[in-house]
């Protein structure tokens, strides 16, 4: 498992529990209202190649953008932490069946079939 930095590990546990005191359909409705307002972005609709993630709970989820940027046929890139020395490397994912359980829960590419990704190819954030 990996560990985290001492200052990391304290704005993480601070921002859980801030996000733990609103209820959790506010939470789902912002996620959803940030999504919509990405999908509405011209970016988004110029964007061949995205760099997403897999949503933890009570994190603003991305499976909106997820789901139309393969609809889309964008190339879709979600980072994974390579276990044990606590870096992250790009892979793109083609479909949600990619997706494995990974460091602290997190679903990320699974690198026996996302092949890696180049960070200069991506064009959106």
């Amino acid at each position: 498992m990996a560990i985290l930095n001492p200052a990391k590990k304290n704005l993480r546990a601070r921002i859980q529990a801030e996000a733990a005191r609103f209820d959790p359909g506010q939470l789902d409705r912002w996620s959803r209202s940030i999504q919509e307002r990405v999908l509405a972005l011209p970016e988004w609709g110029r964007a061949h190649a995205v760099m997403l993630y897999a949503a933890l709970a009570r994190e603003a989820d991305t499976a909106l953008l997820l789901q139309d940027a393969w609809r889309s046929k964008k190339t879709v890139v979600l980072p994974r932490v390579k276990p044990g020395i606590n870096e992250m490397e790009l892979h793109e994912v083609r479909a949600p069946g990619q997706l494995v359980p990974g460091v602290f829960g997190i679903r990320e590419p699974d690198p026996a079939v996302c092949p890696p990704a180049h960070a200069n190819a991506i064009e959106l954030v």
